[in-house]
């Protein structure tokens, strides 16, 4: 649950910040438009990560799901900023191309991270191994044994 509130919090922060930049700022400062595409895919890809984890728990290289999921919305996103004319380039131009690849690279980038640090956590919040499951006998005899809570 704090998975879901905290991607919330992340996509109102990037909401504001991003009417904001349409406003006046990705004119005045270009690399607002890579803040924003990072901080909102890294929100997306930990809320996907949170329902994978909650309604799919058997499913197999949850990374990859999860950075496949957030580049499809990326990808729609791109559509979105074609059809508005968003990307202050003209269309079909080499920096509308630039444009398109570098919002692509980086929120492939931050989907990503976001995948490895909700993996990351999941397992060692799932998995924990406490002094009394250690075995006398060695480092070589440790079982990890999963608690279930």
């Amino acid at each position: 649950m704090r998975t879901y509130i905290f991607s919330l919090v992340i996509m109102i922060v990037v909401y504001f910040f991003h009417r904001w930049g349409l406003e006046v700022g990705y004119e005045r400062f270009p690399w607002l438009d890579i803040v924003s595409h990072s901080l909102v895919c890294f929100a997306i890809a930990l809320f996907i990560a949170a329902t994978i984890f909650q309604k799919l728990p058997h499913t197999r290289y949850k990374k990859g799901v999860i950075v496949a999921s957030t580049f499809i919305v990326g990808f729609l996103w791109e559509g979105l900023e074609i059809h508005n004319n968003m990307s202050m380039a003209p269309l079909w131009s080499y920096w509308w191309y630039f444009d398109t690849v570098k919002d692509l690279i980086v929120d492939t980038l931050s989907a990503t991270l976001a995948a490895s640090v909700a993996v990351y956590f999941h397992a060692s919040r799932a998995g924990r191994v406490t002094s009394s499951q250690v075995s006398p006998a060695g480092s070589e005899s440790l079982e990890t044994v999963r608690i279930q809570k």
